[in-house]
């Protein structure tokens, strides 16, 4: 449709309502530059990269969801979850033949496993390609365009003040999951940790798209952010790694690799001691309501 440019101009001058819209362009393309990477060669970087893209924008898809909901939002976020699963996979192997090349000079008997990982990361990095090449570009930014199209057709400047409170309450509702599951986290059953890494990184990502609109939620606010969700990440790497050493073991009957398998069972067992000491930290990062946010986008455009 033809952008009405005045119109704009007052909907990105709302603060709450022009920050979905820039949020939503800013991810997208930050998507489909990503994606473009990836398909040309899906390495580890690349690969983390759109994964992290893709993340990122689901986030900013259902924030807009929650405050201001548009046609088109849950195909487009059918579609990106649909090719996220795609690339998992292929990330973890790609994730545990680096820990494995660091664990290669003290235990060379992990060689072998290594170039099975290897070999299966080709066999992924393969299909990966292959699906990335189905997905049609030009069908992506239809629907993106699609939805920014219906942001600037349907919002009005004059609820934005609803719009921003329903921001806020999105992004609290986010929190509180994460505590909520903190509160299930038990050091012998390492998957409890793993669900509050999902709902944290949710809750990170939502951070991120309100956080220029807030004085609260500075860069090294959000930098302790990532910290704290790559102390669970850590953990996660590592039992995966644990999985397919056992799985590797069990096919191969090289028993070898048992004594490497207690070594990372160890470094895992002190990932988590060290993240059970500090994940009351989570409570923190609680989103405080006496930011204004009106103020601070102020205050960043001056």
């Amino acid at each position: 449709m033809a952008v009405d440019v005045q119109r704009l101009k007052r909907l990105l001058e709302a603060p709450h309502l022009g920050l979905l819209i820039e949020g939503f362009d800013q991810r997208r393309r930050v998507f489909e530059a990503r994606l473009r990477r990836a398909r040309r060669k899906p390495a580890l970087a690349a690969v983390h990269d759109l994964r992290v893209a893709s993340r990122r924008l689901l986030s900013m898809v259902a924030l807009l969801d929650a405050a201001a909901p548009v046609p088109g939002l849950i195909r487009l976020r059918r579609s990106i979850r649909r090719r996220l699963k795609d690339l998992g996979a292929m990330r973890d192997v790609q994730v545990q033949m680096g820990l494995v090349e660091t664990l290669l000079p003290g235990f060379p008997q992990l060689a072998a496993f290594h170039a099975a990982l290897d070999r299966r990361e080709r066999r992924l990095a393969k299909r990966a390609r292959e699906r990335l090449g189905e997905w049609s570009l030009k069908t992506f930014l239809r629907r993106t365009d699609g939805v920014l199209d219906a942001m600037i057709a349907g919002f009005d400047p004059e609820v934005d003040s609803q719009v921003g409170l329903r921001i806020q309450s999105a992004v609290e509702d986010a929190h509180r999951r994460v505590v909520v599951v903190r509160e299930c986290v038990d050091r012998r059953r390492p998957e409890t940790i793993h669900r509050v890494r999902l709902a944290f990184k949710k809750f990170r990502y939502m951070a991120e798209i309100v956080a220029p609109a807030r004085r609260d939620w500075t860069p090294e606010r959000l930098e302790a952010m990532r910290g704290f969700q790559d102390r669970m990440g850590a953990i996660q790497d590592a039992g995966a790694l644990l999985d397919a050493m056992a799985a590797y073991r069990r096919r191969t009957g090289r028993t070898s690799v048992l004594v490497a398998e207690n070594e990372v069972r160890r470094r895992r067992a002190g990932l988590i001691e060290a993240f059970v000491e500090v994940a009351d930290e989570i409570r923190f990062f609680r989103p405080s309501r006496a930011a204004d946010t009106a103020d601070a986008r102020a205050g960043k455009a001056g």
